[in-house]
């Protein structure tokens, strides 16, 4: 399982973190603010790899239900909340609930669990929360009203629904 920093934080009840190439030290302030380091270091995957990992994991998951209209997005300059969103559609609600059940079941067979999952008792538009993948699947209908692939001035991966599986990003995604 792979923990963020946040959650180390708050974990460890520290005031004070140093992050070193693939790892994470934790440290607290003690008597007249010296920086004691904690006897564990907390080693952490490169995010960039496994984020783009857990990105192609979700677009070859909605490639089997043959979701509409996909796109990903490379957002990791614009915002602090995500790496990537993976925008998708389905047809009805039922292709809807298909593609993230696809997709919670793929991520679940490698150990990975959601965050957060919202929208799943009306399927119009389910967003899936993995961290540094967020994942938008719509109906057609929500999906233009909120157009939020449009929102976004950012590197785009328009990918091919026909296709039976992406073994590797564009570079833009990098």
């Amino acid at each position: 399982m792979i923990l963020s920093r946040n959650l180390v934080c708050a974990i460890e009840g520290l005031k004070n973190l140093r992050e070193e190439p693939g790892k994470i030290v934790l440290a607290r302030f003690g008597h007249a603010g010296m920086i004691h380091k904690m006897a564990r270091e907390v080693f952490l995957p490169e995010k960039n790899n496994e984020s783009a990992r857990r990105l192609l994991m979700c677009i070859n998951a909605v490639l089997q239900k043959k979701a509409n209209n996909i796109i990903a997005l490379n957002i990791k300059e614009r915002s602090s909340f995500t790496d990537y969103l993976l925008i998708c559609s389905g047809s009805s609600d039922r292709q809807v609930k298909a593609v993230a059940d696809a997709i919670r079941e793929f991520l679940k067979k490698e150990g990975i669990l959601p965050l957060g999952v919202e929208g799943e008792a009306n399927a119009e538009w389910i967003l899936l929360d993995y961290d540094d993948v967020v994942i938008s699947v719509f109906q057609e209908e929500p999906r233009a009203f909120y157009n939020l692939e449009n929102l976004w001035d950012a590197p785009r991966m328009h990918i091919d629904e026909n296709a039976k599986e992406i073994k590797i990003l564009t570079k833009e995604m990098d």
